[in-house]
């Protein structure tokens, strides 16, 4: 029963990391893009 707990608790922590990297990611894209684009809007 411990063995099930401790392997389901693995899973849950690997789709939570999982999860948060992709929406880290999703912030960074959005973050570098609106950087970008007022990095142009300033040089022209």
């Amino acid at each position: 029963m411990l063995d099930f707990y401790k392997f389901a608790l693995k899973g849950v922590n690997k789709f939570c990391v999982n999860a948060f990297l992709k929406f880290a990611n999703k912030i960074l894209k959005i973050f570098s893009i609106s950087c970008v684009k007022k990095i142009v809007v300033l040089d022209f």
